[in-house]
């Protein structure tokens, strides 16, 4: 699934989404202690990510791609790519695992992270424009509705 959002703050949204599955992980797992910090901010969440700070030189991230494998020993397991020319972002449609993707428990999907952190952008001021998820959400609860409507009429 695509969300698209204005190019001037995609770079954001998804800088936020990153932030928002960090906190959402609670605390660090297994060996993932060793990396653990105390009082880390967005900013050092985001060049974590960025540089593949728990796993140097790993090389998962590429421009446009940010891949947040273990941050500060906190298990993601969370990959978003994006186009800062289009705005668009990537999500996809696959359910997270709570066993790798720690933040699942707040986010159910990487669907609601992005709509999550774009609402948070917004809050701060700047307008997220979001186009393609909010279409694709009432695709779903519309089949959704018709499921329930043919398990009545089979009754």
């Amino acid at each position: 699934m695509d969300i698209k959002v204005d190019p001037e703050i995609v770079v954001e949204v998804v800088k936020e989404a990153f932030w928002l599955a960090y906190q959402a992980c609670g605390s660090s797992a297994g060996m993932g202690f060793l990396q653990a910090r105390a009082g880390v901010t967005k900013d050092q969440v985001w060049d974590n990510v960025q540089n593949d700070g728990d796993y140097q030189g790993a090389g998962h991230s590429k421009p446009g791609k940010p891949f947040g494998d273990c941050v500060f020993g906190r298990m993601m397991k969370l990959s978003i790519n994006f186009d800062p020319k289009t705005g668009v972002i990537e999500v996809s449609d696959g359910k997270p695992s709570i066993d790798y993707q720690a933040w699942c428990h707040e986010y159910p999907t990487r669907e609601s992270l992005v709509l999550a952190a774009a609402d948070n952008v917004k809050e701060l001021g700047r307008e997220a424009k979001i186009l393609a998820a909010r279409d694709s959400r009432a695709r779903t609860s519309a089949a959704a509705d018709n499921v329930d409507k043919k398990e009545e009429d089979d009754r």
